[in-house]
Parts: structure tokens; C-alpha cells; sequence
């Protein structure tokens, strides 16, 4: 096998995988969160800040915001197949990666050869945790943070094992670990990271090489990165209460006030399915090796010190109350590496190639058949766009709607027409014609603005009751429940 072949067969897998019905269905979970602010960032220009309903959304930073903007400007269109499209383009960046940094000669000291790599590849880009939050909702930030983090991770490991320059060994890495700050913020990708590099350096013996100036280098690199949009941003008066939000985040990930007993112990389970079918594979072939006796050939210290650092960040976190199980998706990578190196290192597995290119084909035929008998039925038992196609027939071409404190509304998405925000009743224009409100603003508007009478009631299922409103003369109020 050539590293072209190689690279051919990722991407031909990832684009079996990834794109079938990847914008078929409306938006899901958090990413109208993702996705409103970038529409902001495009109607307004203010690529700094974050914005949900009128109000400045202060809980992330902005990358994947920035991510979704530039996609609909390059494009020229806004729909969900384009505001997932970066997730799934950092995933493939991640399979090629892994493939691009092979070995091809087998020389490098503990480093993967070409065939290994690919079976790597192949295994980082489609865990099922990975797929929920790359395909089935791929504007959440997980899609962009986990491949970035995994990125990072492997190219310190691939160009540390091949000896290459210690200013690139660090230095792209900091760049990567940057980008992922300023997808989440510093969180836990730089645990992850450090801790995975500082045991390999151990297990080496080499943790004088921290005494170089590349590391600190790459490290001021990844704060340089967060710095040129924290600094301008923490100074602008929208963000003056951003710091207090971060510390009210972290506090509550980390001791979750209204501890959840099921929750908790469910997590490690849930963190396992997300790397289901590959550890299904890995617990296969260790099962079969000590079945037919087979002892499988030691790995390198470099590998031993990655499944070391790598198994005590996974159970350590999710030991933590109050985090969740995406919070290792991260380590998806460094976990592929190390079961494509067992398969490799396994007699029991006589071709590890053909395994892992027959589980990924069951993936993408899957996945074919998702996009053509699934998406339907979800299709079917929509909610988001029936109710903007709904709001919009009510409305005639020229009018503009004006969305009073609509928070997060993920069928602002879908509206076709022309619309403003008015996060406080005093916001609202005396001269509006139109206005749209939750349900729960019934008696506040009626008290502040007695002239608006409600003239439908909108009933969904993720956002409740929706009220359209228009000034009161001569239009027939709909009675209060």
C-alpha cells in the first residue's frame, strides 16, 4: 500500500460516512447555540463577541461560531448541511493526519507504520461518540474541540518518535491547542495533552528535554492564540461579566450542585458506548488471543506510556462529579492509536487491515441506510420548520417581525422572513406590526404593552408555546388559557 492509497481510502470512507444526510434534519441539542450567534456575527460584524436573541452569549468562546460564519460566507449558504460542514472537515483532517504522519519505512522509533496508521485513522474518525457530534449534530462544539485536541496529541507523538525538530514537535501542537481554546476555552484538552506527553518523556527518561525552549515556545504559542481575541474581548462592555460566568461554569462541571447519583455512575458505561464498535474490537481480540494462547508482542515505551496517561485522564475525569461523557471525546484519538498498535501486535488478528476496512464499510452502508429509510420518519416528526414555515405564512412579503427576549429559539433559524431582536419590552418599537414571544411573556407584555394583542398561539415542542402579537385595534384577541 502506497500513502496515497492510504489517504484515498480515508477519505473515501469519511465521505461515506459523514455525508450522507448529514444536513437532512433540523438542528438538534446545542446547535442553535452555534449557529445563531454566527448569523450575527454575519449580519453585524462583530466577530468578538457572541450573540443569542439579542443578548451577548458569554458560556463559550467563539471559534466554532467563527467556524459556521465562514463556512455560510464562502458558501453562500445557510443551511444545516453547511453549518456541519466544519466538523466534519476537522474529523477528516484528523484521519489524514494520522495516515500523513505514518511511518512508511518502518525506521521511526515506536512510531506506527503505514498500514497501522490507516487502521488508526480509520478508528479515531468514527466512534460513535464522535459521529453524534460531528454528523447527527455537527455544529455542537465536540465536532471541531475533540479533533483538534486529537490532532495535537498526534503530531507531538508521531515527530517526537521520529526526532524530528523540537520547534516543530511543539510548536504546531501549540497552535492546535490554541484553536481548541478558543473552541472551549482551557479546559481540558491541556490536561489531556500534557499529561500524555510528560508520561512518554518519563517512560523515556527525557524529561530534560522539557529544559528546551521549544516547549515553552509552543506553550506561549496556544496562549498567544487565546489571548488575541481574550484581551479585546474580557474589554468590551457586553463581556464584563464574562469572567464571572467561566468561573460559575467550571465550578458547576466540576461539583455539580444537584448531584445526580444515576447520572454519575452511568458515566463511565456511556464514555465506553461512545467508543463502541472499536472496543468491542479491542476486547474481542484480547479475549482471542488468550483463548488460543497467543501472547501479543510487548509494545513501545512510548505506547505503554500513552495507554498509561491516557487510561488514568479517561477514569479520572469521569470520576469527577458533575462531568459528562463527551468531556473525553478528546482522547478518542490517543485510544485509536493504541488499539490499532494491539491489532498490530496481536497474532491472533491475522489481517488487521481487512477487520477495520470491513467494520468501517458496515458503518458507511449503515450509514447509507440512515440517510434513506431514517431521515424520513425524522423528517416526519419535525417541529422547527413546520413552525417558521407556520410564522412566516402569517406574515406578508415587507413585514418584519420583531422577537421579543426569544433567548434560545432554534426556529429563528428557519425564518424566512426579515426579523430584529428586542431582548426587553422597552426594546420593542412603538411602531412594530408584528412581534413574537414566548408563552411565559403573556402577562408581562400585557401589563407593559396593553396595545399588543395576541393573534395566534404557535405550540411546539421544544420552545412551548410561541405568541404572535400585532397592535390591538380592530384585530380579535385570542382568549387567554
Amino acid at each position: 500500500m502506497t500513502r496515497c492509497t492510504a489517504l484515498a481510502i480515508v477519505v473515501a470512507l469519511w465521505a461515506a460516512i459523514y455525508l450522507p444526510g448529514l444536513g437532512s434534519t433540523e438542528l438538534k441539542g446545542e446547535e442553535g447555540r452555534r449557529i445563531l450567534p454566527a448569523i450575527t456575527m454575519l449580519e453585524t460584524g462583530n466577530w468578538l463577541v457572541p450573540f443569542i436573541g439579542g443578548e451577548p452569549y458569554l458560556r463559550k468562546p467563539p471559534l466554532v461560531n467563527w467556524a459556521i460564519a465562514g463556512i455560510f460566507r464562502l458558501t453562500g449558504v445557510r443551511n444545516e448541511w453547511t453549518a456541519r460542514l466544519p466538523s466534519a472537515l476537522c474529523v477528516l483532517a484528523l484521519g489524514l493526519a494520522i495516515v500523513a504522519l505514518a511511518d512508511g519505512g518502518g525506521k521511526a522509533r515506536g512510531w506506527l507504520d503505514l498500514e497501522t496508521s490507516l487502521n488508526a485513522a480509520i478508528m479515531a474518525m468514527t466512534p460513535f461518540g464522535l459521529l453524534a457530534k460531528a454528523k447527527f449534530a455537527g455544529a455542537e462544539i465536540e465536532g471541531i474541540y475533540a479533533p483538534l485536541t486529537g490532532l495535537a496529541i498526534v503530531c507531538w507523538l508521531a515527530w517526537h518518535a521520529q526526532a524530528r525538530s523540537p520547534w516543530l514537535v511543539w510548536g504546531v501542537p501549540g497552535i492546535l491547542l490554541g484553536l481548541a481554546c478558543l473552541a472551549k476555552g482551557p479546559s481540558l484538552h491541556l490536561l489531556y495533552y500534557y499529561a500524555i506527553v510528560v508520561a512518554v518523556l518519563w517512560r523515556e527518561k527525557a524529561l530534560r528535554q522539557l529544559a528546551h525552549p521549544a516547549p515553552l515556545a509552543g506553550l506561549a504559542i496556544c496562549a498567544a492564540i487565546f489571548a488575541a481575541w481574550a484581551i479585546p474581548y474580557f474589554q468590551t462592555p457586553e463581556a464584563a461579566t464574562a469572567a464571572a460566568v467561566w468561573k460559575r461554569q467550571g465550578l458547576d462541571r466540576f461539583t455539580e450542585s444537584a448531584f445526580n447519583l444515576g447520572n454519575y455512575l452511568t458515566n463511565l458505561p456511556r464514555a465506553l458506548g461512545d467508543l463502541l464498535p472499536w472496543v468491542l474490537v479491542a476486547a474481542w481480540v484480547r479475549w482471542r488471543g488468550r483463548q488460543g494462547g497467543h501472547i501479543p508482542i510487548a509494545c513501545s515505551r512510548e505506547f505503554r506510556a500513552v495507554a498509561f496517561a491516557t487510561g488514568a485522564c479517561f477514569l479520572l475525569v469521569l470520576l469527577i462529579p458533575g462531568t459528562l461523557p463527551r468531556y473525553v471525546l478528546p482522547l478518542g484519538a490517543p485510544i485509536a492509536l493504541l488499539l490499532a498498535d494491539l491489532l498490530r501486535r496481536s497474532a491472533s488478528v491475522a489481517r488487521p487491515r481487512r477487520l477495520v476496512l470491513g467494520i468501517a464499510a458496515g458503518l458507511a452502508g449503515a450509514m447509507l441506510a440512515y440517510a434513506g429509510l431514517v431521515v424520513p420518519r425524522l423528517q416526519a416528526r419535525e417541529d422547527l420548520r413546520p413552525t417558521a414555515r407556520a410564522i412566516d405564512a402569517r406574515l406578508s412579503a415587507g413585514d418584519m417581525l420583531t422577537l421579543h427576549d426569544p433567548g434560545y429559539l432554534a426556529a429563528i433559524f428557519y425564518l424566512r422572513t426579515p426579523y430584529r431582536y428586542a431582548p426587553r419590552t422597552a426594546d420593542i418599537p412603538a411602531d412594530a406590526t408584528w412581534v413574537l414571544a414566548r408563552g411565559s411573556a403573556r402577562q408581562s407584555l400585557e401589563k407593559k404593552r396593553p396595545d399588543l394583542a395576541v393573534v395566534e398561539i404557535f405550540r411546539t415542542k421544544r420552545s412551548g408555546e410561541l405568541l404572535l402579537l400585532q397592535p390591538s385595534g380592530g384585530i380579535q384577541k385570542v382568549p387567554a388559557r
